[in-house]
């Protein structure tokens, strides 16, 4: 091994002593041994977003290999090589995306999106009315495929579709204000599944397209916040289910993120639906209320603000109401509409969370803080 002699004299101002590298006499008391240069990991923005989408099906072995190349410790159990690991490539990640816009890059962020628009039981006269899911459509958009149409414009493809009626059980008779508002008749809903049933059909069809494993990274997509918030915790609620599943509660509200886009110095007068198409100089197309038709026009609205380099992201998320947060008493000079859905956001275990920019960024969004059960 190499002989290395110590300086520490000089540097101290003891310059008499002689050191010659051929004097044997006159070397260090100690060997430094030689460490073979290993090349810094190289921050490529692919890398650490592959790794933070692959994180929570790594297995021990490969997050060993990631410390390793990161040159962090990957010594302890599974559990604390996890944490090890998205402490690093959680702040790697928000470095890259700091000095990135998000615009235009949403085929990074996502594989598929998934448009769903609940249709429910009903009744105009009813303020605190226990709605049940009883159309169940989901539209499926593949964010990198694209195709060539006949006006050399490329556009998203819309890829599967998913459509169930369901039973409903608490009012299994649909009033005449429900049937007349969604179109669907007494004998869809007769002949339909429980909920319980068509909710196992859609994983399966899920499933079909590896939604939300290693390769298959999605959201959903709502017209505003009362499809999962509301009708969907309600339903879960309803068939026993209890917590809304892990992967409904967090979603794109596409509202919020056509409000970023197009509303900045420009007046729109309503954004919902119709207010949207609109703006885009688009036409509803089907039959307005209808759950299948109202997911197939959101989905063509995404596509568009996708082609308009928008920045569309997870924006909204379910969290654990705590009991301090509740209203005790709703005021009386409060519109219907405005203390129905006061009414419906403290009476349920969950409520809507806002979920910033940097946030998102950083991916701590996805920390289960406010959950109380270990799913």
């Amino acid at each position: 091994m190499r002989k290395y002699y110590c300086l520490l004299d000089r540097a101290v101002g003891n310059s008499n002593k002689n050191y010659d590298r051929n004097d044997g006499d006159n070397k260090a008391d100690y060997d430094l041994p030689i460490v073979r240069y290993e090349k810094p990991l190289q921050k490529n923005a692919k890398h650490v977003i592959d790794v933070m989408k692959r994180l929570h099906f790594m297995t021990t072995v490969e997050m060993h290999r990631e410390l390793k190349k990161a040159h962090i410790d990957s010594s302890g159990n599974t559990t604390q090589l996890y944490k090890r690991l998205k402490k690093y490539f959680r702040k790697e990640l928000a470095i890259i995306r700091s000095n990135q816009s998000l615009a235009n890059k949403t085929h990074l962020l996502y594989k598929y999106l998934v448009v769903v628009d609940f249709e429910c039981t009903c009744d105009s006269e009813s303020n605190n009315y226990d709605h049940e899911i009883i159309e169940f459509p989901a539209v499926l958009i593949d964010v990198r495929k694209k195709s060539i149409v006949n006006t050399s414009v490329s556009i998203l493809n819309e890829v599967d579709i998913f459509h169930s009626y369901v039973r409903p059980v608490h009012n299994p008779q649909l009033t005449e204000f429900c049937s007349k508002l969604t179109g669907i008749t007494q004998e869809m809903v007769d002949s339909a599944l429980p909920f319980v049933d068509v909710l196992d059909s859609f994983r399966t069809w899920m499933q079909m397209y590896c939604l939300g494993e290693r390769e298959a990274y999605f959201a959903f997509v709502t017209d505003g916040p009362w499809d999962i918030a509301k009708f969907l915790q309600m339903q879960c609620i309803q068939s026993q289910l209890d917590p809304v599943p892990h992967e409904f509660r967090a979603y794109i509200n596409i509202r919020k993120s056509f409000a970023n886009k197009y509303c900045r110095g420009r007046s729109i007068p309503k954004i919902n639906l119709t207010g949207m198409l609109t703006a885009l100089n688009m036409t509803f197309e089907g039959r307005e209320h209808c759950g299948l038709d109202d997911s197939k026009n959101i989905a063509r609205i995404v596509i568009k603000m996708i082609m308009d380099r928008s920045e569309i992201r997870i924006n909204e998320k379910l969290v654990r109401v705590k009991e301090n947060e509740k209203e005790t008493m709703l005021p009386l000079e409060m519109s219907r509409e405005d203390r129905d859905r006061l009414a419906w956001k403290d009476n349920l275990p969950y409520r809507v969370h806002q979920i910033s920019r940097e946030s998102f960024i950083s991916d701590e969004y996805l920390d289960c803080d406010t959950c109380d059960e270990n799913q």
